[in-house]
């Protein structure tokens, strides 16, 4: 602190010595370098942003910016471009990659990085450099899938040659740990091998080899037409819970209703071209390109007989007044048309993956249709209450099952399972539908009554009948307890004993630990009792005398005067020389 007043009174009194033009040039170099020291801290607090889809279309980085809103981050926006902060873009771009949201073609994403190419570079550097930065960006957004630990990247992608010289494709390799000794799973293969195959082009997905090495094998991105077989058995647990689910809230008011469905899928992908012509004035012209026409006809007559009767001639009735008629005539014609047939050209792709065939079992509880019969009690018989206990019998349960329950289930299921597999079976008939409809559709009754609920009122006798009861039923335990009431005996018992084992272990640890006294951390020696506890003449002895405490500077004290006093014992000449020497030093 006195340093710094001893400063601060050094500065005070330099200060009053300037003139007012050198204080005031003093104060402008302290605000200039003030003002430097907070531009400086301004640009370093300023959070630097990087883009997030370099070179991508507008599409493409519309449909960025929304993902990025989507998933809380709010990305600056610079014209149609997201940018995003530089720290966390390689995470974001993982993740947006790892979603499968990249563009077909990513090789224009990667062009950004290329910083390092100059202008005198040739153009197999440039291509080098460019692999590498590819291959680096790659493994460094592999690495931050979730799961991954570690991924190096490796493309091979040939030049190519001129003409007439084979050429051959672009093959890449990605090595993958996974975090822990896990092993890669075929989501994750897919997500790997079609971002390889995306970021280079003339890349395809079957030539990107993934090798996972924590178990060291090589793996293998799922083709398009493997994807129809491996994913049949997902598609049919899909279908069958669907289903499932569905019917189980339809058939809700049956308590404890069981219901199995088992699903047949189609599938197979369909790709079907249909080209038809269409005939002439439905849609197929026809115009005139070329014609050419040539017509020539010539004609002459006979000279005939003179007017009148001659002498000598006999008559003719046949013969006429004039001569036969003479002539030619020539014609051609030639065109040539132009035909439009019309044309109608389907393209029908359809992926189907809808069920064929359903299967539904549905089992209702003996207990459910135990209580839609009504009790009756014969009071005229002494036995009636007894019978009316017992409950209704196996034959009229069988027949309100058949003629009542039965019918209404399956009216209630066919239409839902005819809408499913109506469309794969366009070739059936009504009568075949339904035929098959009623085939597939099966319900019963369960023989036992294994229902844990009481199923109907109090008022119903044979309602809560069974091996199984519900509240208030009998469960065949002794006190009346049913499974149920075990069970949450059990868990408070086990709740119970669970607090009171953390009570004593609280209490244990909570118990006070033994302070050793101050004596003995001391070392001081106990104090002696009384009198009375004393034998013989033990107490004439001295007491022992306090410890006293002393520095080593008393000690070295000490030692000297001791070595003072025992020169002077021993030599008192030179003593007496040594301390006329001291006294006349001090004069």
């Amino acid at each position: 602190m006195d340093q710094l007043r001893k400063t601060l009174a050094t500065i005070q009194k330099y200060l009053g010595q300037l003139t007012l033009t050198h204080k005031l040039l003093v104060a402008l170099v302290a605000v200039i370098a003030v003002m430097s020291l907070l531009l400086v801290w301004s640009w370093s607090a300023k959070q630097e942003y990087a883009e997030f889809l370099p070179r991508a279309s507008d599409v493409e980085q519309a449909k960025a910016a929304q993902w990025l809103r989507n998933h809380d981050v709010s990305p600056e926006m610079k014209g149609t471009h997201p940018w995003v902060p530089a720290a966390r873009q390689h995470e974001l771009f993982s993740r947006y990659a790892e979603a499968g949201n990249l563009p077909q073609d990513t090789s224009m994403l990667f062009q950004g990085m290329l910083e390092k190419q100059t202008w005198y570079s040739t153009r197999q550097q440039n291509e080098q450099t460019y692999n590498l930065a590819l291959q680096n960006e790659l493994a460094s957004v592999i690495s931050k899938f979730n799961g991954i630990s570690k991924a190096m990247v490796i493309i091979d992608a040939p030049e190519r040659q001129g003409l007439g010289a084979g050429s051959r494709k672009p093959t890449a390799s990605a090595t993958v740990f996974a975090q822990g000794k896990n092993g890669l799973d075929q989501a994750t293969v897919d997500a790997i091998a079609g971002l390889i195959a995306s970021s280079k082009a003339g890349l395809l997905i079957e030539n990107v080899r993934v090798i996972d090495g924590n178990m060291r094998r090589q793996r293998r991105a799922t083709s398009q037409e493997d994807q129809a077989a491996g994913n049949y058995l997902e598609d049919v647990t899909k279908w069958e819970n669907a289903t499932r689910e569905k019917l189980v809230n339809f058939l809700s008011y049956i308590p404890e209703v069981m219901v199995a469905v088992t699903a047949q899928i189609d599938n197979t992908r369909l790709n079907r071209t249909r080209e038809e012509f269409l005939p002439k004035d439905s849609g197929t012209i026809s115009l005139i390109k070329r014609e050419r026409g040539s017509s020539q006809t010539q004609a002459g007559a006979a000279p005939g007989g003179e007017v009148g009767i001659r002498s000598n001639v006999g008559m003719d009735v046949n013969s006429t007044g004039a001569g036969a008629a003479a002539g030619s005539s020539i014609k051609e014609d030639e065109s040539e048309f132009l035909n439009f047939p019309g044309r109608v050209q389907d393209q029908i792709i359809d992926n189907k993956g809808r069920p064929s065939m359903v299967a539904v079992s549905v089992n209702v509880p003996r207990a459910f249709v135990a209580s839609q019969i009504p009790a009756v009690a014969s009071a005229s018989t002494p036995s009636g209450g007894a019978d009316a206990a017992k409950g209704p019998s196996d034959e009229q349960l069988r027949d309100k099952f058949e003629k009542d329950i039965k019918p209404k289930i399956i009216e209630s299921i066919v239409p839902h399972v005819k809408a499913m597999i109506a469309s794969e079976n366009p070739g059936l008939s009504a009568e075949e539908l339904n035929k098959l409809l009623l085939a597939q559709v099966s319900v019963a009754m369960i023989p036992l009554d294994i229902s844990g609920l009481t199923i109907g009122s109090p008022s119903m006798p044979g309602a809560g009948s069974g091996s199984g009861a519900g509240n208030g039923g009998s469960s065949g335990l002794p006190f009346g307890l049913s499974t149920p009431m075990i069970e949450n005996i059990a868990l408070g018992g086990m709740a119970l004993l669970a607090m009171g084992m953390m009570i004593i272990m609280v209490k244990r640890a909570s118990g006070g630990a033994s302070i050793p006294s101050p004596e003995e951390i001391v070392g001081l020696p106990p104090a002696l009792a009384t009198k009375n506890d004393l034998i013989g003449e033990a107490d004439e002895s001295d007491a022992p005398m306090m410890g006293i405490e002393v520095d080593d500077a008393e000690i070295r004290t000490g030692k000297m005067l001791d070595q003072v006093t025992d020169w002077v014992k021993g030599s008192p000449d030179g003593a007496a020389k040594l301390l006329n020497r001291w006294i006349a030093t001090e004069l």
